[in-house]
């Protein structure tokens, strides 16, 4: 059954559906001005949560060597705060943003993902580096053992007999007293009392 453009009218109620039908399609389709307010909003807060990743990196890239492993774990236990915000704010983007791509919007997450779970095991293995290196013990030099030097062995000053001739007797009287005295002096003192000594000698004498 074709309907004339009077019957149309003469059916209000069809007319009235068909026109809220239309709005409700215009109304999903083109976003209100407060929608548009909030969308960019939306995109500001995330583009900061960006900087986050951006910010903590450069910090971390910097003072890494300098920081303890207790230093770095309470700032990670902080930035790790962020990815809660990014899959709330991201998804409320995507309600509003209806013009752009599902594809966009799932590169966007996935470029924040791959930068924040990257940073983060970043830094989780240093914590875990600078763990062992603390509980582990400081290795040892390899110093170079000390060989000990050998004693130094003198010639036996060997006395040559005396002759009876007058000239050599005071040298052999000298040599006779330097190597005798001071070997038994030596000896004696290990095992006697000076007095002992000092009668030895000069008895020997």
């Amino acid at each position: 059954m074709v309907m004339t453009r009077s019957q149309t009218f003469d059916a209000p109620h069809m007319a009235g559906a068909e026109g809220d039908d239309n709005a409700e399609t215009f109304s999903d389709s083109n976003p209100t001005p407060e929608d548009a307010g909030n969308l960019q909003i939306l995109l500001l807060k995330r583009n900061r949560i960006h900087d986050e990743i951006s910010r903590f990196k450069l910090w971390f890239e910097t003072n890494n060597l300098s920081t303890s492993a207790s230093r770095l774990r309470v700032r990670l236990r902080d930035f790790v705060r962020i990815k809660a915000q990014f899959d709330k704010i991201h998804s409320q983007i995507e309600a509003l943003d209806d013009p752009t791509p599902d594809l966009e919007q799932a590169t966007t997450r996935l470029y924040f993902e791959n930068a924040y779970y990257d940073l983060c095991a970043d830094v989780e293995d240093a914590i875990e580096q600078k763990r062992v290196n603390t509980s582990s013990p400081a290795p040892q030099g390899n110093a170079p053992t000390s060989t000990p030097s050998p004693s130094v062995q003198l010639l036996p000053n060997v006395i040559k007999p005396f002759r009876g001739i007058y000239t050599e007797w005071l040298p052999f009287y000298n040599t006779f007293k330097t190597q005798k005295v001071s070997t038994f002096t030596a000896a004696v003192n290990r095992n006697s009392t000076q007095s002992t000594c000092y009668f030895f000698v000069k008895n020997l004498i």
